[in-house]
């Protein structure tokens, strides 16, 4: 995970494990996504025709952000993930890095969902298309197949809120965990780089 998210992780009773620093340049969000114009419809995310070109211009911009952040996390995460060998890799959604290192060791990946799907997609082009450029060369780097999906989806929605796309249900359990470390230790890489 970035070094910013560490504290909330370990909050939450997880262990957090810092594979990298992001950049502000990185994180800042695309000028054309902070002054998203125009009506969007509701149904938006299972019909992206019905969208403007302007709108999927700040989809793609919201994807090639999301692409940046997954370029600067992939090294180290991968890296980690090779050394512990987990069986699965559940990441955000929005989080590529998961995928990435998922595709990279052949394990199932599972996108857990924080909400309403709405940006599910912006890794491909028109929320439907081919995956973005970027995505597909990080991919690629680490021997994973640029049209990999995750295996499932976890979606915190209730039914009547969902997209009306097969997705896994989920439900909120209370963790009482003091946050002690188990199982392997592995020694974190640095990412390469400045």
């Amino acid at each position: 995970m970035p070094s910013g998210c560490a504290a909330a992780v370990a909050r939450a009773g997880l262990v957090p494990v810092r594979i990298c620093a992001l950049p502000p340049a990185v994180v800042r969000a695309p000028e054309a996504a902070r002054r998203p114009r125009g009506i969007w419809p509701a149904d938006w995310p299972v019909r992206p025709a019905a969208l403007t070109p302007e709108q999927h211009g700040v989809l793609r911009a919201l994807g090639d952000r999301q692409v940046r952040i997954a370029e600067a996390m992939a090294q180290g995460l991968v890296a980690f993930a090779r050394c512990w060998q987990p069986e699965l890799v559940v990441h955000d959604a929005s989080a590529y890095a998961g995928t990435v290192a998922a595709g990279a060791l052949g394990v199932p990946a599972v996108g857990q969902l924080w909400g309403s799907a709405a940006v599910l997609r912006v890794d491909r082009q028109r929320l439907e298309g081919p995956p973005l450029p970027g995505y597909a060369r990080l991919m690629r780097r680490y021997g994973a197949d640029p049209e990999r999906e995750p295996d499932l989806w976890l979606d915190p929605c209730p039914p009547s809120l969902a997209l009306p796309r097969g997705r896994g249900g989920c439900r909120c359990v209370s963790s009482r965990t003091t946050g002690r470390r188990h199982g392997r230790r592995c020694r974190r890489t640095r990412p390469a780089g400045p």
